[in-house]
């Protein structure tokens, strides 16, 4: 496997809200959760990422979500007053020596309508995929608080499509089963979804582990977790992207907005978000979790 340099964006999108969510023939309970909105980068072979050279930068609200505009200043991923309280910076994400990087948030703002302070990095520009193999070894904060982690992968250049994946989000209800074993992955398609929540053995939060995702371009998406399978949606089922897509992770703290299926915060306090690697493999090789571990 080739390796190759990327530069990361952070990423500011607007907030599109979810329609219905469809139903799963897995268990576990289906989930409603807005939709990112799309972006645009640069295609080139799966390969692994290399974490080691990104880079700060990131986009703001102007670009509106279609076209992006690449500059030093900070944005938010969500309008004031919706789902996300924090404002993301650049100040926000560090990339540590050997290459892994911490997304921050902290409470308090500067910014007129919001009461956090996150970050959130993306491939822009650089990285985009049309299938394969996603293995992204993660280290999560505590989920019970209302952090709201998520890794996911949006429209690339020349994909029109409204699609998203969503290989996790943190932080969402499943009745009594605790948020730190509670694992959430949907596919989106313009204001219709599918997706499933369903309860884990592993504790996500304090710990790495490894988030993963198979997609055969037009035919299914399986979610993994620590190379286990979770679950899988088939075309029989909801409509598989087959438009390239790039990578995007953030740390957003949820509001009262969405209270009904995401933790809120109950104190002040400092949320980490810890990514180690993302690796990216074609389909016709090995996982690439068969050959890593989390630890």
């Amino acid at each position: 496997m080739r390796h190759v340099k990327i530069v990361a964006l952070f990423v500011a999108f607007l907030a599109l809200c979810s329609g219905v969510a469809g139903a799963s023939e897995s268990g576990g309970q289906a989930v409603q959760t807005p939709n990112k909105a799309s972006s645009a980068s640069r295609l080139v072979d799966r390969q692994l990422v290399n974490t080691e050279s990104w880079h700060p930068y990131i986009t703001d609200e102007g670009s509106l979500g279609n076209a992006w505009n690449q500059t030093v200043t900070d944005g938010s991923g969500f309008n004031p007053g919706g789902y996300d309280a924090a404002f993301f910076s650049t100040s926000n994400v560090s990339r540590n020596a050997d290459g892994s990087f911490t997304i921050t948030a902290t409470p308090g703002s500067s910014q007129p309508g919001f009461q956090w302070t996150s970050g959130v990095l993306s491939s822009f520009n650089d990285l985009s995929i049309d299938g394969g193999y996603v293995a992204i070894n993660a280290a999560m904060p505590t989920l019970t608080d209302g952090a709201w982690p998520g890794l996911f992968l949006l429209p690339g250049p020349g994909n029109p499509q409204t699609n998203e994946i969503d290989i996790f989000e943190g932080g969402i209800k499943l009745g009594a089963v605790t948020p730190n074993e509670v694992f959430s992955g949907t596919i989106h398609s313009g204001t219709l979804q599918k997706g499933l929540v369903l309860k884990v053995r592993p504790k996500l939060s304090g710990s790495y582990h490894v988030y993963g995702l198979r997609w055969i371009p037009g035919r299914s998406l399986t979610w993994y977790l620590d190379g286990k399978q979770l679950f899988e949606i088939t075309s029989k089922q909801f409509v598989i992207p087959s438009g390239v897509m790039e990578f995007v992770v953030t740390l957003e703290i949820a509001t009262k907005k969405a209270a009904s299926w995401h933790t809120l915060p109950t104190k002040l306090e400092k949320f980490r978000m810890r990514v180690k690697s993302i690796s990216v493999a074609p389909l016709s090789g090995p996982a690439p979790w068969a050959a890593s571990a989390s630890s």
